[in-house]
């Protein structure tokens, strides 16, 4: 599948999750978890916070830092690392159902002061190059009409020596033909695409970043996820069905890519250059 292939315009994107937050909403994250052990019986919620415990291990930032959240979600993961590390964050989403939520959160938690969220286009960013010392995207990469353009955009607004860390879900080898319509469905049905996991070097390259690491965690993340969202599709039906088509809930059911091992789930970081 390639990288741009149908990419929804991004009304599109903002209506499908301002009605499946509206919906569906499980404590303070929307993005997968990460089970240490999948087979052992971890709440949700904690394999998302585990999730972003172990993007943060690679942020160097502090006090002092300045740190952009891309598809930010209901803003669990960005409290969660301001909390952790004392940084100012600022969470875009396409979503204001999903920023008016993260900024309701940051109020309860006592960090509105530092963590802010606002409603912007990750393909029309409007701030200034060199603003962030580091920036997070989880699972938003997905959604982009060209990787390389918000890469691209990614490498100038960091300093000099300022990172990025992101998730996506990628290609690890040929889907089978017969897996194909079952998983352009899917992606589709949340305006996502997925790109072969080899390009991701040639992505942060043209991006004028320096690729530090691509590691695999499908074993302990998609799997586990995609079980836990399609209980969640069942369970939630008739709420979904008010807000959906019939036709578009079952496309959200991710059932049948349980037994497409040939998709996966990594965690990339990369850093610009220093002068």
């Amino acid at each position: 599948m390639p990288e741009a292939s149908a990419a929804p315009a991004a009304d599109k994107i903002a209506d499908i999750y301002d009605r499946f937050t509206s919906v569906d909403v499980q404590g303070s994250n929307l993005h997968f978890g990460y089970w240490t052990d999948p087979t052992a019986d971890i709440p949700v919620e904690d394999a998302t916070d585990t999730l972003t415990d172990l993007l943060m291990a690679k942020l160097d930032i502090g006090p002092d830092s300045h740190m952009l959240d891309i598809g930010c979600g209901v803003g669990g993961p960005a409290v969660r690392i301001a909390e952790s590390t004392g940084a100012q964050v600022t969470g875009i989403s396409i979503s204001g159902q999903q920023v008016s939520m993260a900024n309701a959160l940051a109020s309860t938690k006592g960090v509105s002061d530092r963590v802010r969220f606002r409603v912007e286009d990750a393909t029309r960013m409007p701030f200034a190059e060199e603003t962030f010392d580091a920036v997070v995207a989880i699972e938003s990469m997905m959604h982009m009409p060209s990787r390389q353009d918000v890469l691209t955009s990614i490498g100038r607004l960091l300093r000099p020596g300022g990172q990025v860390v992101l998730t996506d879900t990628v290609q690890r080898a040929p889907i089978p033909a017969a897996k194909q319509a079952a998983v352009d469905r899917f992606f589709t049905s949340f305006g996502s695409t997925i790109v072969p996991v080899e390009d991701y070097i040639r992505l942060l390259q043209q991006s004028g970043l320096w690729f530090e690491e691509i590691r695999d965690v499908t074993e302990h993340t998609i799997r586990k996820a995609w079980q836990v969202l399609a209980q969640r599709i069942v369970e939630l039906r008739p709420q979904l069905e008010a807000v959906y088509d019939a036709d578009m809930v079952a496309a959200f059911d991710p059932s049948e890519l349980l037994e497409v091992p040939q998709i996966g789930y990594v965690v990339v970081a990369a850093r610009r250059p220093t002068r």
